[in-house]
């Protein structure tokens, strides 16, 4: 039997991709949850790290990231079709975190232990949003029934 006609449970399809959407929801509350509480303790720290001067920010930011992951863990025990919207608009909140990250790096003036922060913080962010969509991806194509991932490609028509 081929890959293609393997039943979709054979394939690591069905219930099992979206309980790694699930997983994937709660890991990045996990780290959400544990960077902002160190963000809101170390604020005064983090703001010289960022050649900032506003710990208000910060602990604003890392308040934030607390309430972004008790959602994310929310999100991760909703029905389907709420699970679905939700983790897409988690996708493209945290590819913005990555958009706002390299444009931070791009004009500010930040020492060098603040680009060190600001880059793993958006490395971590943009693995985790991959993971996120990877998972996400699979769910949608076992709800379309194609047994296969959906390539971007597959998505767009042709244009001739």
């Amino acid at each position: 039997m081929t890959a293609q006609h393997r039943p979709a449970e054979r394939q690591g399809r069905g219930p099992a991709t979206e309980t790694k959407l699930r997983g994937r929801l709660r890991l990045n509350a996990g780290v959400s949850f544990t960077t902002g509480s160190a963000t809101l303790v170390l604020a005064p720290s983090l703001s010289r790290a960022l050649g900032v001067d506003a710990s208000g920010l910060v602990r604003l930011t890392g308040g934030a990231l607390v309430v972004f992951a008790v959602d994310l863990v929310v999100l991760s025990r909703a029905r389907r079709r709420h699970l679905f919207r939700g983790a897409g608009i988690v996708v493209v909140a945290d590819a913005l975190w990555v958009l706002a990250t390299a444009v931070a790096l791009a004009t500010a003036t930040i020492p060098v232990r603040g680009v060190v922060v600001l880059v793993a913080t958006g490395a971590l962010v943009a693995a985790l949003a991959t993971v996120q969509w990877r998972a996400l991806r699979d769910v949608r194509a076992d709800e379309l029934g194609t047994g296969d991932r959906l390539e971007f490609r597959d998505q767009v028509p042709e244009l001739t």
